[in-house]
């Protein structure tokens, strides 16, 4: 049965983009190449697995229509910027007619690596270097598989391109579980073929580390509630009659587990004849908070397993800074993430649902759990010994956990000696701010460069962290914890590493696998806040309907005259967001491909 990516892969890709011609009728000898001939020369080819590589989107972008709405699109934040794709997915608006091109790219650049795997032999190379580059495009292939898998459900998919002869109308996606598979298949490729740490002259190509943390992702998310015998989707059947999403098996879990500590042990050096070369990153200074800071600031750091150089960003630096400093404010944090955060003695202000969620009554409003020390009345009284928040601040971020003051810009800290007002009539406010305000009251503060000066447009050379090895732990502690029926020493082990570099205390038994799960969630929530997780965690966990179609709150950004006005730190509805289950657990596939490609059987409720 054939499974073929997509019409879009089936665009050729010309010789000009690896090299370039003065006008069309005025050609080199170069441009009357045929793939073959092109891919005898090394530097040719080296242009086509570069071009490969600029298929990566670039995730640090959450305002950005084609690559990252994720992050605005949960409820850890409100991007405000103009156009936003993430507020389409907030108001529901998304459709098969008004939709996001990921679907498409990511089969062109499939197709890409298909063509480059094909051609390849053709190079002029020593094998151990054209091994090498083998392996990186079956990362990629697997990479931008992956992209489109997490968002679509069973996808087209092919080991081959196609010849332009070929039936276009009998394309058809396969089973979910094929995808895995084929995936998996590339991923244990490229682990194969690759060394584990590239040398710095090219950090941002592939490792094996990134073949096992890409394949432990997968994993993981194949065994998730959505993926893995989910209700919703056992009458969704292809156009060849087959069931498109797989009964529900305990063992997947164990598999994702296997996974992620074979990530574990190659990247710390765990196997034999293997030598270190990753770990979980601490800054010098022993502080927690620093660690976090540093950990996506200082480029290329000991737990970065595989992360995109980016360059400068002007816009991405003026959406996380506020007014005063030169920013737009646009990439607010929502109350509901800055309540996910515990307190400094690892406890949790407020009571749980089940789930692992903050509880909130129909206003809004948590219930504080008695002698947790959080209070959102009064303001602080002095300074925090480590430099955590200053004097006069409100008490709701008074001894909050080291995280939170790396992760969230809030009324009254400081940043780079300038201290933030969020308030009314605030520098950074409604009156004074215009259009370049917090919509929460809040402005993200992970990721920010105490290097980078808006003021002097200094902008420093970015990073984005696709995977790091604080994820892979805490994959390993979901994974093992779902495969037993009792909670495994390697759980507490695994969330204890990333609780400690976080500044909590460590955790200690005994919790049944119920419990641990809702721990484990607000690990996840709290460690890779921002990091494109939370999107796809509230889908294959199904409770995305509970966080993301419900009333989204901030401060009461319309009132307040100064640090200590009460008013401002009102719970205040910000908006209320549109969640429609189980449409909206997966994307649409776009009508434009449909329309060219009928044999593509529509996701549910589109």
């Amino acid at each position: 049965m054939k499974r073929i990516q997509s019409i879009t892969m089936l665009v050729s890709v010309s010789i000009l983009a690896l090299v370039s011609c003065d006008s069309y009728l005025d050609k080199g000898p170069e441009e009357n190449m045929s793939l073959p001939e092109a891919f005898a020369e090394r530097l040719y080819t080296e242009r086509f697995l570069n071009n490969i590589y600029s298929g990566i989107p670039n995730e640090m972008d959450f305002h950005n229509f084609a690559f990252n709405p994720f992050v605005g699109g949960s409820d850890e934040m409100e991007v405000t910027f103009a156009g936003a794709v993430a507020q389409l997915i907030n108001n529901g608006s998304l459709s098969p007619a008004n939709n996001l091109p990921i679907w498409g790219r990511s089969a062109e650049w499939s197709r890409k690596c298909n063509l480059f795997l094909e051609h390849i032999q053709y190079t002029d190379m020593s094998p151990e270097a054209k091994s090498v580059w083998i392996g990186e495009v079956h990362f990629l292939r697997a990479f931008f598989n992956f992209l489109a898998l997490r968002m679509y459900g069973p996808i087209p998919i092919y080991d081959h391109s196609l010849d332009p002869g070929t039936d276009f109308t009998t394309i058809e996606r396969g089973t979910y579980q094929e995808c895995v598979d084929f995936i998996v298949r590339d991923c244990d490729e490229a682990y194969r073929r690759l060394p584990a740490r590239q040398n710095s002259a090219e950090y941002g190509r592939a490792t094996a580390a990134a073949a096992l943390a890409l394949k432990s992702r997968l994993l993981l998310y194949a065994a998730s509630p959505q993926f893995n015998g989910n209700p919703d989707y056992r009458a969704l059947v292809n156009s060849a009659g087959e069931q498109m999403f797989p009964e529900y098996s305990r063992d997947r879990w164990a598999k994702a587990a296997e996974a992620a500590k074979l990530c574990i042990d190659f990247s710390e050096g765990n196997l034999p004849g293997a030598s270190a070369q990753y770990q979980l990153y601490e800054a010098a200074s022993g502080n927690p908070a620093d660690s976090h800071y540093e950990l996506f600031t200082k480029n290329w750091n000991q737990e970065v397993l595989f992360a995109s150089n980016i360059g400068t960003n002007m816009l991405f630096e003026q959406c996380i800074h506020p007014k005063g400093l030169n920013g737009f404010s646009f990439y607010a944090p929502t109350q509901q993430m800055v309540d996910a955060y515990r307190m400094a003695d690892g406890s949790h202000p407020f009571e749980l649902t089940g789930e692992g969620q903050v509880a909130y009554s129909a206003t809004g409003q948590p219930t504080i759990v008695p002698g947790s020390g959080y209070t959102e009345s009064g303001f602080a009284d002095s300074d925090s010994p480590d430099g955590y928040w200053t004097a006069s601040v409100s008490n709701m971020y008074v001894n909050r956990e080291p995280r939170f003051y790396a992760h969230i810009n809030f009324a009254g800290s400081l940043w780079r000696n300038y201290r933030s007002e969020f308030w009314y009539t605030g520098n950074d406010g409604l009156q004074q701010g215009g259009a370049n305000h917090s919509k929460t009251g809040y402005v993200i503060r992970k990721f920010a460069d105490k290097n980078t000066n808006l003021l002097n447009q200094v902008i420093t050379q970015r990073t984005w962290i696709w995977f790091r090895l604080g994820e892979i732990y805490l994959n390993y502690a979901e994974a093992l914890n779902e495969a037993h029926d009792q909670v495994h020493p390697d759980v507490y082990t695994y969330l204890n590493k990333i609780r400690r570099r976080g500044g909590l205390p460590e955790l200690i038994g005994p919790h049944t696998p119920q419990q641990m799960r809702m721990l484990i969630r607000q690990e996840r929530r709290v460690e890779l806040a921002f990091e494109t997780h939370r999107f796809f965690d509230s889908r294959r966990w199904l409770i995305a309907d509970q966080t993301d179609g419900n009333i989204i709150y901030g401060l009461n950004i319309g009132a307040g005259n100064s640090l200590t006005d009460p008013e401002f730190y009102q719970r205040t509805p910000m908006e209320k967001r549109t969640f429609v289950s189980p449409r909206n657990y997966l994307f649409p596939i776009p009508e434009s491909e449909i329309q060219i490609v009928p044999a593509l059987v529509q996701n549910p409720g589109f």
